[in-house]
């Protein structure tokens, strides 16, 4: 059974530019998740210093279909990062502050998922 394309949104990041984003599903999870274990190399327990970056690069690069046209080449790519570039430091901050976005609006679609719910559940209660 062929799945349908993820659903996706729009995030604008101030000085940072426009997102477009599949909107994550379990199976995107997981693709998140197989995506940071493969640029790891399945190294588990991640030292602290390694786990951030690798979900911030795993995360854009599963997630953001469509980056803003300003935005560096390579920042979904672990092979565009280099710790060795003057440029590394200020560009992993903008990739976090894009992922910081991406998990705001995750959490602004669950409490409204839960709303939603809330009110259905109500409307069950006052037909009986």
């Amino acid at each position: 059974m062929a799945s349908s394309p993820p659903e996706t949104y729009t995030i604008d990041v101030e000085g940072i530019g426009r997102f477009q984003v599949f909107r994550r599903t379990p199976r995107l999870s997981f693709a998140v998740m197989a995506e940071m274990s493969e640029l790891t190399y399945g190294v588990e327990p991640l030292p602290s210093w390694l786990s951030a970056p690798a979900e911030v690069v795993s995360t854009l690069k599963v997630l953001v279909c469509q980056p803003d046209t300003g935005w560096p080449v390579g920042m979904g790519d672990p092979q565009g990062i280099d710790p060795l570039d003057p440029d590394h430091e200020p560009r992993l901050k903008m990739a976090m502050r894009v992922v910081a976005e991406v998990k705001k609006a995750e959490a602004r679609f669950r409490l409204q998922a839960q709303a939603n719910v809330e009110v259905a559940g109500g409307q069950a209660q006052e037909e009986h």
